[in-house]
């Protein structure tokens, strides 16, 4: 594989560096899936710290799987369809009030397994009625439930997330076809309680400062500047870039 490629930037103030990956659009890619780790954690956070389960609700772990398939996009396609026909059903909507889920990939070209797994509020569902609804929308198909604590929902979502594709060779090729879809979602009542992200000034860790130059100006401008100078710097914010 490829080195993945960075860009320095230095602080105005006090001319400290760092490196930051630049985003290289493959979902897989185990240094971006670092941040999309660090992302989620946040917004998982921010979830379980809004919603409070309800009377005889308990978080659930569930995984739903279907036939595999020799296309890719149209197998998570034909999950997330069914998914969203099984949270309109009466058996979903009168005991699960809401949730998030991460679509995960296995398998190789032509013979893909794409599931689902699942973090949600909810009552007691037996497994065979829920498997019976399940298998009424995709045929063949099946579940997985089990109780999970609070504390082990983050890093069990985030393992799925960013688990990477198997097939290292063709991550790009794979994560180009799944461009259109999300593969972390929430629904029901935990969607309502997703607010805006907000976006993360990075500090600098020397001085505090929260101004940063790329390396093509401070190469415009000479080494020889210093934070005495008037300075008319490019701003930027790094919630996408964090130091490795």
């Amino acid at each position: 594989m490829n080195q993945h490629e960075y860009k320095t930037f230095f602080c105005s103030g006090c001319g400290y560096e760092v490196r930051a990956p630049v985003y290289c659009k493959n979902r897989f890619c185990s240094v971006c899936g670092r941040l999309r780790a660090k992302a989620l954690r946040l917004r998982m956070q921010q979830l379980l710290t809004a919603v409070r389960p309800g009377p005889g609700e308990t978080y659930k772990a569930i995984t739903l799987h279907v036939r595999n398939q020799a296309s890719l996009s149209g197998m998570v396609h034909f999950l997330n369809k069914a998914f969203r026909k099984l949270r309109s059903r009466a058996l979903w909507r009168h005991n699960v009030s809401g949730g998030c889920f991460v679509v995960e990939i296995t398998g190789q070209p032509g013979f893909w397994h794409a599931h689902i797994h699942i973090i949600c509020l909810s009552r007691y569902i037996p497994w065979d009625h829920l498997l019976s609804e399940w298998r009424f929308l995709v045929g063949a198909g099946g579940i997985y439930i089990q109780k999970i604590k609070s504390q082990a929902i983050l890093g069990y979502l985030t393992s799925y997330l960013t688990k990477g594709c198997q097939n290292i060779e063709q991550q790009q090729e794979i994560s180009d076809e799944l461009k259109n879809y999300r593969l972390f979602n929430v629904f029901g009542i935990w969607f309502k309680c997703l607010t805006k992200k907000k976006k993360k000034k990075f500090p600098c860790p020397k001085c505090g400062h929260l101004c940063w130059l790329p390396e093509w100006v401070i190469n415009r401008m000479g080494r020889g500047w210093s934070k005495e100078k008037t300075l008319t710097p490019l701003r930027h914010d790094f919630a996408r870039f964090q130091p490795p």
